[in-house]
């Protein structure tokens, strides 16, 4: 197909399906894959369907719903090397051209949000170095991130606070730096295989108290709390979908009516913590 001819391609559409609850996916997204000309999902093995594919299938068992392989740490129990990582998103935009060159709609379901740490994002270069006009665009889902501000009752951000997100995937190392800021919420993705690095330098910087950490949240074996209650020993290894929440250290605020005596006892915190039963699980699909 000629490059003049742009306006015969179909368009590749990054649908956010949400962290894995299906009462999460949005209207949006659930209009767009009704709408699709063709649908995929991420898959770390061909023969099994991924997390994103599972909650699309609640709302359309019957789906027609092509995978596209991508391998991942879970998936061989160790990092995929960035030829096979190259390779995996040419075949699968090589998988893509046929259709899109056909004028077809092609939705891409993802975990969470297109535009962040997806597989959308690059796929959709893959598939524009061999269709540089294809048309693109991305329908937001919500986070696991705001799944764990919800359960855990942490407001992300307030008055003059930032939020920053980082992931802790292959290096902690980031979070050192991100840490001085003392009035930024810090999402941490992707920590599971560092949470007692991670409260170590929490522990350094004065800020694991509060820290908040979830586990496939959205999911059915989902569970959240307490930071340092997952480093317990009796704790079963975390996976891949693990998020750490660390709110922002408050400053001491002055009491309506001034400052209180030092000899009057202070009220505990009005925010009780709640650490759901643990369930041991394996590693997801690592997809996004």
């Amino acid at each position: 197909m000629s490059n003049s001819e742009p306006s015969r391609l179909g368009t590749l559409i990054g649908v956010g399906v949400g962290p894995g609850d299906p009462s999460l996916m949005t209207i949006s997204a659930y209009r767009s894959i009704l709408a699709a000309d063709l649908v995929v999902a991420p898959s770390a093995n061909p023969g099994h369907s991924g997390r994103a594919e599972k909650v699309v299938r609640h709302y359309f068992p019957y789906l027609n719903i092509q995978r596209l392989y991508f391998p991942t740490t879970s998936t061989n129990h160790r990092v995929p090397s960035s030829l096979e990582a190259m390779l995996s998103f040419q075949e699968a935009a090589l998988q893509l051209r046929e259709p899109l060159e056909s004028g077809e709609n092609v939705v891409f379901v993802t975990l969470g949000d297109p535009n962040l740490y997806s597989t959308f994002t690059t796929l959709t270069r893959a598939v524009r170095r061999i269709l540089p006009n294809v048309k693109t665009r991305t329908i937001p889902g919500i986070m696991a991130f705001q799944v764990l501000a919800a359960r855990s009752g942490t407001p992300l951000a307030c008055d003059e606070q930032s939020l920053e997100i980082i992931t802790a995937h292959r290096s902690v190392h980031k979070l050192d730096e991100a840490l001085k800021k003392k009035g930024h919420t810090i999402v941490v993705y992707k920590s599971g295989h560092s949470l007692e690095e991670i409260a170590s330098i929490l522990s350094r910087h004065g800020r694991l108290e509060g820290a908040e950490v979830g586990e496939l949240l959205g999911m059915p074996e989902e569970s959240y709390g307490d930071l340092q209650e997952f480093l317990e020993p009796s704790s079963p290894r975390t996976s891949y979908f693990t998020t750490i929440l660390i709110p922002p250290l408050q400053e001491e605020e002055e009491p309506l009516g001034g400052r209180a005596d030092d000899d009057i006892e202070k009220s505990p915190t009005a925010r009780s913590r709640h650490v759901s039963k643990r369930i041991p699980s394996k590693d997801g699909d690592g997809l996004q």
